[in-house]
């Protein structure tokens, strides 16, 4: 099967295309990274010929309906705009942030497998809490508990988005964010999503928002100086939370358990076993 995946604005795509990439001999695939910038949509088809592409609501205009004419394909829509009512073909799935459906499957927190599994311990990372700025807006609530965690314990700050804090350590690969979590007591979730990969390196995460019931979450300062120090301190519950955690995140939280969910869906149901065995296969 031939796959076509854009290289649009999706961190979910790249994770999709990452799982893929890995079970690409076992399952027969041939995947193209399809850069948006330098090829059209009619030259890809020219080229490639794709079984199944992946493409955003955006790209769906006469000229898909031509090539709906032309060649034969499914494709999956992402994204949270309605497609124009007078597309000819319907997508076999749509990926959203927000909408729900039969033909919807909401694309949530995952870990993300492929960058993280080799995150490893590294002693001048260490710290006792870590902070990701990525992906998240840097509010006067974020710029407060960020200082109080800066306050109070061995913080590190990583990510996209600048704190004017001196523990700001500036932008790092997805491989150097894997080794700060590995190498951190406490991963602090703020929006950055980084719940299941602290939980799939057996580091405890603490959140701001509702990630799963098995990942603590905290909206005020004294609950999360309980937790924290709790998680610090005391062993046992914390060799406890973490195992809690990383059940959890094995059970149906990977890159490879949501990519299995869309193939099941499309009735691939080959690939999506692949997927699962190579997962369990990791953990």
């Amino acid at each position: 099967m031939k796959i076509v995946i854009p290289n649009i604005p999706y961190p979910i795509l790249t994770d999709i295309a990452q799982c893929l990439e890995g079970i690409k001999q076992q399952a027969e695939l041939e995947i193209l990274l399809w850069n948006t910038d330098h090829k059209s949509l009619i030259d890809v088809f020219d080229e490639v010929q794709p079984d199944l592409i992946f493409l955003h609501t955006s790209q769906l205009d006469t000229t898909f309906n031509i090539l709906c004419q032309e060649f034969n394909f499914k494709y999956i829509l992402i994204g949270d705009e309605e497609p124009p009512k007078n597309i000819n073909k319907t997508p076999c799935i749509k990926l959203t942030q927000s909408s729900f459906g039969s033909n919807t499957i909401q694309i949530k927190p995952i870990a993300r497998v492929v960058q993280i599994h080799n995150g490893s311990y590294k002693k001048d990372m260490e710290s006792e809490i870590l902070i990701n700025t990525t992906n998240t807006p840097i509010d006067q609530t974020f710029y407060t508990v960020a200082k109080y965690l800066v306050n109070n314990y061995r913080t590190k700050i990583v990510g996209e988005n600048k704190l004017d804090l001196h523990n700001y350590l500036g932008k790092v690969t997805a491989y150097e964010r894997a080794d700060f979590i590995k190498s951190s007591r406490i991963v602090i979730d703020m929006g950055s999503f980084d719940s299941w990969d602290a939980a799939y390196l057996k580091i405890p995460p603490l959140s701001t928002n509702f990630i799963d019931e098995n990942i603590l979450q905290f909206n005020n300062f004294k609950l999360l100086k309980s937790n924290i120090d709790t998680l610090l301190n005391t062993e046992k519950v914390r060799t406890k939370y973490i195992e809690k955690c990383y059940t959890a995140v094995c059970n149906n939280n990977t890159s490879y358990h949501f990519t299995a969910e869309i193939f099941n869906r499309i009735d691939e149901k080959n690939i999506a076993e692949i997927s699962l065995q190579y997962i369990k296969a990791l953990i």
